[in-house]
Protein backbone atom coordinates (compact mmCIF):
# COMPACT_ATOMS: atom_id res chain seq x y z
CA UNK A 1 0.00 0.00 0.00
CA UNK A 2 1.28 3.45 -0.93
CA UNK A 3 0.43 7.02 0.01
CA UNK A 4 -0.37 9.03 -3.12
CA UNK A 5 -1.12 12.69 -3.69
CA UNK A 6 -3.25 13.32 -6.77
CA UNK A 7 -2.82 16.95 -7.72
CA UNK A 8 -4.03 19.23 -10.48
CA UNK A 9 -2.07 22.37 -11.38
CA UNK A 10 -4.52 24.89 -12.79
CA UNK A 11 -4.48 28.58 -13.62
CA UNK A 12 -8.25 28.84 -13.34
CA UNK A 13 -10.63 25.88 -13.21
CA UNK A 14 -10.73 22.12 -13.52
CA UNK A 15 -12.96 20.83 -16.30
CA UNK A 16 -15.90 18.71 -15.03
CA UNK A 17 -14.74 15.80 -17.22
CA UNK A 18 -11.28 15.87 -15.60
CA UNK A 19 -12.67 16.06 -12.07
CA UNK A 20 -15.06 13.16 -12.67
CA UNK A 21 -12.32 11.00 -14.19
CA UNK A 22 -10.07 11.63 -11.15
CA UNK A 23 -12.96 10.96 -8.76
CA UNK A 24 -13.76 7.67 -10.53
CA UNK A 25 -10.16 6.37 -10.53
CA UNK A 26 -9.48 2.87 -9.22
CA UNK A 27 -7.15 3.59 -6.31
CA UNK A 28 -6.41 -0.03 -5.42
CA UNK A 29 -5.44 -0.57 -1.78
CA UNK A 30 -3.64 2.78 -1.65
CA UNK A 31 -4.35 5.81 0.49
CA UNK A 32 -5.00 8.73 -1.84
CA UNK A 33 -5.23 12.46 -1.16
CA UNK A 34 -6.45 15.12 -3.59
CA UNK A 35 -5.19 18.70 -4.03
CA UNK A 36 -5.39 21.38 -6.66
CA UNK A 37 -3.09 24.37 -6.93
CA UNK A 38 -4.80 27.37 -8.52
CA UNK A 39 -3.69 30.72 -9.88
CA UNK A 40 0.00 30.17 -10.67
CA UNK A 41 2.03 29.51 -13.80
CA UNK A 42 2.69 25.80 -14.42
CA UNK A 43 6.22 25.75 -13.00
CA UNK A 44 5.23 27.39 -9.72
CA UNK A 45 2.08 25.28 -9.42
CA UNK A 46 4.06 22.06 -9.93
CA UNK A 47 6.71 23.17 -7.42
CA UNK A 48 3.95 23.90 -4.90
CA UNK A 49 2.50 20.44 -5.50
CA UNK A 50 5.87 18.79 -4.83
CA UNK A 51 6.34 20.88 -1.67
CA UNK A 52 2.90 19.76 -0.48
CA UNK A 53 3.76 16.12 -1.26
CA UNK A 54 6.97 16.40 0.78
CA UNK A 55 5.06 17.95 3.68
CA UNK A 56 2.50 15.12 3.56
CA UNK A 57 5.17 12.39 3.37
CA UNK A 58 3.60 10.58 0.42
CA UNK A 59 5.31 7.92 -1.70
CA UNK A 60 4.07 9.22 -5.06
CA UNK A 61 2.63 12.34 -6.60
CA UNK A 62 0.24 11.88 -9.51
CA UNK A 63 -0.20 15.10 -11.52
CA UNK A 64 -3.11 15.49 -13.90
CA UNK A 65 -3.68 18.59 -16.04
CA UNK A 66 -7.03 20.31 -15.67
CA UNK A 67 -8.09 19.38 -19.23
CA UNK A 68 -7.02 15.71 -19.31
CA UNK A 69 -9.53 12.85 -18.99
CA UNK A 70 -8.32 9.55 -17.48
CA UNK A 71 -9.46 5.96 -17.80
CA UNK A 72 -10.53 4.35 -14.52
CA UNK A 73 -7.46 2.05 -14.37
CA UNK A 74 -4.85 4.76 -15.11
CA UNK A 75 -3.40 5.04 -11.61
CA UNK A 76 -3.12 1.31 -10.90
CA UNK A 77 -1.42 0.78 -14.26
CA UNK A 78 1.11 3.57 -13.64
CA UNK A 79 1.94 2.18 -10.19
CA UNK A 80 3.31 -0.97 -11.88
CA UNK A 81 5.99 1.07 -13.65
CA UNK A 82 9.71 0.44 -13.08
CA UNK A 83 10.49 4.12 -13.83
CA UNK A 84 10.90 7.02 -11.40
CA UNK A 85 8.80 9.22 -13.69
CA UNK A 86 6.07 7.55 -15.73
CA UNK A 87 4.19 9.64 -18.26
CA UNK A 88 0.81 8.65 -19.68
CA UNK A 89 0.12 8.93 -23.42
CA UNK A 90 -1.69 12.22 -23.98
CA UNK A 91 -2.57 13.49 -27.46
CA UNK A 92 -1.13 16.87 -28.40
CA UNK A 93 -3.75 19.57 -28.03
CA UNK A 94 -5.09 21.43 -31.07
CA UNK A 95 -3.28 19.30 -33.60
CA UNK A 96 -4.27 17.08 -36.49
CA UNK A 97 -0.90 15.36 -36.87
CA UNK A 98 -1.67 12.52 -34.44
CA UNK A 99 1.40 13.04 -32.27
CA UNK A 100 1.62 12.20 -28.59
CA UNK A 101 3.16 14.45 -25.92
CA UNK A 102 6.14 12.06 -25.65
CA UNK A 103 9.66 12.57 -26.99
CA UNK A 104 11.90 9.81 -28.29
CA UNK A 105 15.19 9.10 -26.47
CA UNK A 106 17.95 11.06 -28.21
CA UNK A 107 20.94 13.21 -27.49
CA UNK A 108 20.37 16.95 -27.42
CA UNK A 109 17.05 18.76 -27.55
CA UNK A 110 13.51 17.45 -27.25
CA UNK A 111 12.69 17.21 -30.95
CA UNK A 112 11.04 14.04 -32.18
CA UNK A 113 7.64 13.05 -30.79
CA UNK A 114 6.05 9.64 -30.97
CA UNK A 115 2.99 9.17 -33.16
CA UNK A 116 0.05 7.04 -32.09
CA UNK A 117 1.01 4.30 -34.55
CA UNK A 118 4.53 4.13 -33.10
CA UNK A 119 3.19 3.52 -29.58
CA UNK A 120 1.83 0.13 -30.57
CA UNK A 121 5.32 -1.01 -31.61
CA UNK A 122 6.82 -0.32 -28.17
CA UNK A 123 7.08 -2.61 -25.15
CA UNK A 124 4.39 -2.15 -22.50
CA UNK A 125 6.84 0.05 -20.55
CA UNK A 126 9.44 1.92 -22.59
CA UNK A 127 11.93 4.74 -21.94
CA UNK A 128 11.28 8.26 -23.23
CA UNK A 129 13.37 11.41 -23.20
CA UNK A 130 10.44 13.24 -21.67
CA UNK A 131 7.00 14.58 -22.38
CA UNK A 132 4.13 16.77 -21.42
CA UNK A 133 3.00 16.03 -17.89
CA UNK A 134 -0.74 16.06 -18.42
CA UNK A 135 -0.71 12.64 -16.73
CA UNK A 136 2.43 11.71 -14.79
CA UNK A 137 3.31 9.58 -11.76
CA UNK A 138 6.48 10.60 -9.90
CA UNK A 139 8.20 8.59 -7.18
CA UNK A 140 8.99 10.89 -4.27
CA UNK A 141 12.33 9.12 -3.68
CA UNK A 142 13.49 10.83 -6.88
CA UNK A 143 12.58 14.29 -5.55
CA UNK A 144 15.03 13.86 -2.65
CA UNK A 145 17.87 13.74 -5.20
CA UNK A 146 16.82 16.78 -7.24
CA UNK A 147 17.67 20.41 -6.40
CA UNK A 148 14.95 23.02 -6.00
CA UNK A 149 13.26 24.33 -8.09
CA UNK A 150 12.16 20.97 -9.40
CA UNK A 151 10.25 22.62 -12.25
CA UNK A 152 11.25 25.77 -14.10
CA UNK A 153 11.07 27.39 -17.51
CA UNK A 154 14.39 27.87 -19.29
CA UNK A 155 14.75 30.66 -21.86
CA UNK A 156 17.67 30.18 -24.24
CA UNK A 157 19.60 33.02 -25.96
CA UNK A 158 18.07 32.09 -29.33
CA UNK A 159 14.60 32.72 -27.93
CA UNK A 160 13.50 29.10 -27.56
CA UNK A 161 11.96 27.91 -24.31
CA UNK A 162 12.27 24.63 -22.42
CA UNK A 163 8.94 24.06 -20.68
CA UNK A 164 8.79 23.20 -17.00
CA UNK A 165 7.84 19.56 -17.60
CA UNK A 166 10.63 18.97 -20.11
CA UNK A 167 13.09 20.66 -17.75
CA UNK A 168 12.10 18.14 -15.06
CA UNK A 169 12.62 15.28 -17.51
CA UNK A 170 16.00 16.78 -18.53
CA UNK A 171 17.40 16.92 -14.98
CA UNK A 172 16.01 13.56 -13.81
CA UNK A 173 18.70 11.41 -15.54
CA UNK A 174 21.40 13.72 -14.15
CA UNK A 175 20.69 12.32 -10.67
CA UNK A 176 20.29 8.73 -11.87
CA UNK A 177 16.52 8.89 -12.30
CA UNK A 178 14.58 7.22 -15.10
CA UNK A 179 11.78 8.53 -17.32
CA UNK A 180 9.40 6.24 -19.18
CA UNK A 181 5.90 5.55 -20.39
CA UNK A 182 3.27 2.83 -20.19
CA UNK A 183 1.83 2.57 -23.68
CA UNK A 184 -1.67 1.45 -22.68
CA UNK A 185 -2.25 4.47 -20.43
CA UNK A 186 -4.00 6.69 -22.97
CA UNK A 187 -5.83 9.83 -21.97
CA UNK A 188 -8.30 12.19 -23.54
CA UNK A 189 -7.20 15.81 -24.00
CA UNK A 190 -9.96 18.39 -24.18
CA UNK A 191 -9.86 21.31 -26.66
CA UNK A 192 -8.22 19.08 -29.23
CA UNK A 193 -8.95 17.75 -32.68
CA UNK A 194 -8.09 14.18 -31.77
CA UNK A 195 -8.07 11.98 -28.70
CA UNK A 196 -7.76 8.29 -27.94
CA UNK A 197 -11.13 6.59 -28.26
Amino acid sequence: MSLILIAIPTYENITPETFKSVYDLDKGDNTVYFEFIKGYDCARARNNIIAKAIQMGVDYVFMVDSDVVLDRDTLVKLLESPYDVTIGCTPRKNTKDHEVELFKPAEGDFKERYTFDELDKQDLFFPVKGGGMGCVLIKMDLIKKLPYPWFRFVLYPNGTVLSEDLYFCHVTPQVGGTVGCRKDVRNGHLARYFQFE
